[in-house]
């Protein structure tokens, strides 16, 4: 797992974070991806999906207890960090990330802020030879969390 001392990277993920808070608790945000890429070929190399599905208003869905939900989410955590053990290393070469969120198309376009741009349809897709690999889905009272990624083979 890479943690960043840089504060300008902090500050944008914290800004993130923020607008997703607000999309996930309005019901909007169906799906998170980040994508790392190769900064001089411009490649998608890894592809991670975070696929949120919110229950509905009126939607039957069994009480599920914090220790559960909190064990559930430890696992994914552990899937992710043994991870590491079948993807490709990164070589030596520079890699920026992107935030891609899938929001609800219902929603208003004009309330989306202005520092999140519309990717037109890239959803930076990995070209080539590739394999996915899915984990566990953990679920809340309210939401269902999948998660997989894809990455680039050789």
């Amino acid at each position: 797992m890479l943690m960043s001392s840089d504060n300008d990277v902090k500050d944008y993920i914290g800004n993130i974070m923020q607008q997703l808070r607000k999309w996930i608790y309005g019901g909007r945000l169906s799906k998170l991806v980040v994508v790392i890429i190769n900064k001089a070929t411009t490649e998608t190399v890894e592809r991670w999906v975070f696929s949120i599905d919110i229950q509905k208003e009126g939607e039957e869905t069994d009480e599920k207890p914090k220790a559960q939900i909190q064990r559930e989410i430890q696992a994914i955590f552990r899937q992710i960090t043994a991870s590491v053990s079948y993807l490709p290393f990164l070589q030596d070469d520079e890699y920026t990330f992107n935030v891609l969120v899938y929001t609800d198309p219902s929603y208003d376009s004009r309330r989306i802020p202005s520092e999140w741009a519309d990717t037109h349809g890239d959803g930076k897709m990995i070209t080539g030879e590739t394999d996915q690999v899915d984990f566990s889905t953990f679920s809340t009272n309210n939401h269902s969390v999948g998660t997989s990624v894809s990455y680039k083979l050789g």
